[in-house]
């Protein structure tokens, strides 16, 4: 009976999605068997006294033990099953506490969106007046902002170009026997 018990178990944890390497411990197992095997005696007990004594309490008594049986052995298998679904428990808890402390933090940063949401609203109002008194769209000042961007990168790159001339100019003039450049010169 038990060794059914534990096939079936065995059947019904691969067909539900449990991996095949998860076995119940030998202890488990053990208790499984002990529980068959009392289930067992107290059936063949109750057939016995079944048989031998005809009395209605007798009867009762028997049919009663006879259909605890099954209920028994299915609890029992049901049991193994406990140690498993502890662990999937503890997961899924662990789980519930991560996606808890990512929520926390996408509420935080909702927040800030949202302040950076009034914030530009702000910055698009004013833009909008700044158009309406230009008399002209949005997009042209836009447009117009971004052409200064390049415009000011174009000079950056000048003004860098200008100064590392500048400094070139000052290593060549500057005489090689001194190792010094003069306060003058440095301002250049």
């Amino acid at each position: 009976v038990a060794t059914s018990i534990i096939s079936d178990f065995r059947d019904s944890s691969t067909s539900t999605g449990e991996s095949a390497a998860v076995k119940p411990t030998q202890s488990q197992l053990i208790n499984l068997v002990v529980v068959g095997l009392v289930t067992t005696a107290a059936v063949a007990a109750s057939i016995s006294a079944l048989i031998l004594e005809t009395a209605a309490i007798t009867i009762a008594t028997g049919c009663i033990c006879l259909l605890n049986s099954p209920v028994v052995m299915y609890k029992a298998k049901k049991l193994l099953a406990l140690p498993f679904l502890r662990k999937e428990v503890d997961g899924l808890q662990q789980t519930k506490k991560l996606l808890r402390r990512d929520m926390k933090k996408l509420k935080e940063e909702v927040k800030s969106l949202e302040a950076q949401k009034r914030r530009y609203a702000g910055v698009e109002r004013q833009l909008q007046h700044i158009a309406l008194s230009q008399a002209t769209s949005i997009d042209v000042i836009i447009g117009l902002v971004k052409d200064n961007e390049k415009t000011l990168d174009l000079m950056r790159d000048n003004l860098r170009q200008k100064v590392i001339e500048d400094i070139i100019g000052i290593l060549i003039k500057h005489d090689s026997n001194t190792q010094r450049i003069d306060k003058v010169e440095a301002q250049l």
